[in-house]
């Protein structure tokens, strides 16, 4: 798979070693995968750590580790990630890079809004729907 719009990093892993990564941009599709499924799913309670998985494995499959040799190896399965990514923090860096390249209200704090409004809401939705079945369940009897 050839990188689009590859772009090089560098990520500190949890011991401060600087670690090289190559970023890319990802297809459209991908691209609308990742915005429709990667936030509501990492959402604690509500949020599905499957779906959550899958999709951080297709994002992360467009991004290369640099060996000290400058070898470039793709990260497309779990076995190659956990083999160059000393770390889940180090994981997650890489992770918010991608996001921040791929979706540019990222980068501005635009989703820590829709973050905030999403929670603000959710309760409010939940009671409804929970009232909503508490009435079916007790018409039924």
């Amino acid at each position: 798979m050839e990188l689009i719009k590859p772009l090089e990093i560098k990520i500190k892993d949890i011991d401060g070693i600087e670690q090289t990564f190559i970023i890319s941009r990802l297809n459209a599709m991908l691209g609308r995968e990742v915005i429709a499924k990667y936030p509501l799913s990492s959402m604690p309670k509500i949020g599905d750590y499957e779906t959550n998985k899958d999709t951080m494995l297709k994002l992360i499959s467009h991004t290369q580790k640099v060996l000290s040799d400058g070898t470039k190896i793709t990260l497309n399965s779990e076995a190659l990630i956990n083999n160059h990514i000393t770390d889940g923090e180090t994981l997650m860096k890489l992770e918010y890079e991608m996001l921040k390249y791929n979706i540019s209200f990222l980068a501005n704090g635009s989703i820590q809004k829709l973050a905030q409004k999403i929670k603000e809401i959710l309760p409010n939705i939940a009671t409804r729907i929970l009232s909503q079945s508490l009435r079916s369940s007790f018409q039924k009897k």
